[in-house]
């Protein structure tokens, strides 16, 4: 996915249900959620997830971001932290399904972090799952901790 040597937090594949959330710091799936008839209710609100994924009344696929992430769909950027550092981010949700092989959403994620998703197939209308690989990279809480020395 980058080719750089940008300090790594997380980083693998992961195969997103539809409805279900997804911390991307870690890596993880946050699927607890009430079924309303029509799948459209949000997973239930938790502190650590940055997107889910919904489908539309016509099966559009979206990542919608969550406490306080932000996403940037397919942006001109390198394919690096730096890259991501770059992107021009949003609070809205971004259509995925129809996109070509090689697109990519680069996430500021709610700790501060900055991670990036590629998708390994054409994410179709209605899709089930959403699978991708990721790569969330250290972020300022990873850094190392300064103290102070005692004054004399």
């Amino acid at each position: 996915m980058s080719v750089y040597n940008d300090p790594i937090h997380a980083q693998g594949t992961i195969e997103i249900p539809k409805l279900c959330a997804v911390d991307i710091d870690e890596g993880k799936l946050v699927c607890d959620f009430e079924l309303d008839g029509r799948g459209t209710d949000p997973p239930r609100p938790d502190l650590d997830s940055d997107f889910w994924v919904r489908v539309g009344a016509s099966g559009e696929v979206y990542l919608t971001p969550r406490n306080g992430a932000r996403l940037a769909l397919n942006p001109p950027t390198e394919w690096s932290m730096s890259g991501c550092i770059s992107a021009s981010y949003s609070s809205k949700e971004v259509q995925v399904n129809g996109l070509p092989l090689g697109s990519r959403v680069c996430i500021r994620t709610n700790r501060d972090r900055y991670a990036q998703i590629e998708f390994f197939d054409v994410v179709p209308s209605g899709a089930e799952t959403v699978k991708t690989a990721f790569i969330t990279w250290q972020g300022v809480v990873d850094g190392p901790h300064l103290q102070n020395a005692p004054s004399k």
